[in-house]
């Protein structure tokens, strides 16, 4: 299956200047719609949580990127994909660990057992995955990889790949097969689907 990293950031970003550096953090071109229809199955969701009067939301973002849609809850954003149609799998990732407390409550009495197409629940910083579900594909990932984890910082100087993710995409995507449409144990995961 295809995987769309970063599913959410054809969306502009709520912050004027965030969106002049948008080739930085744009992993996607495509709405959700337009990846579905394109062959995409596994769709990335990065989150962070807001408070709106007495209630927390989860707008969309890729790291400082804050991006233009919001839902009401985890359960809401299931529903979207839910909508598409048949074999969609999706992860959740909360960015920062800002309303942490409130994303886990979530997951646990919402999410987990109760969502087939939820089939990884992290939170990026610091890392911690939550839930991998059993039939989790495996992933091939050809996304953008500027800096090396585990790595020390002179070496990711000497090593940056200083590029957009665009022309990393290009440069980097494979030929889409049909047999990479049809595994659904593997998925695909890439930028610029």
């Amino acid at each position: 299956m295809i995987g769309s990293h970063n599913s959410f950031t054809y969306l502009k970003s709520t912050n004027s200047v965030i969106n002049a550096v948008s080739a930085f953090w744009r992993c996607q071109v495509k709405s959700i719609q337009e990846q579905y229809k394109a062959g995409v199955r596994f769709f990335d969701v990065r989150v962070k949580g807001e408070k709106k009067g007495n209630m927390v939301v989860w707008r969309t973002c890729h790291g400082k990127a804050s991006l233009d849609r919001t839902f009401i809850s985890l359960q809401a954003i299931c529903a979207t994909f839910n909508s598409l149609g048949k074999n969609i799998m999706i992860r959740i990732i909360l960015e920062d660990n800002e309303y942490k407390d409130e994303f886990l409550k979530q997951v646990n009495e919402k999410i987990i057992g109760k969502q087939e197409i939820v089939k990884w629940v992290a939170i990026k910083k610091p890392w911690e995955n939550i839930y991998y579900a059993k039939d989790m594909p495996k992933i091939v990932d050809y996304t953008y990889v500027p800096w090396n984890t585990g790595e020390d910082f002179w070496y990711n100087i000497k090593n940056f790949k200083f590029s957009s993710i665009a022309t990393w995409a290009k440069n980097n995507n494979p030929d889409m097969t049909p047999e990479m449409f049809k595994d659904t144990k593997i998925c695909y995961f890439m930028d610029y689907v």
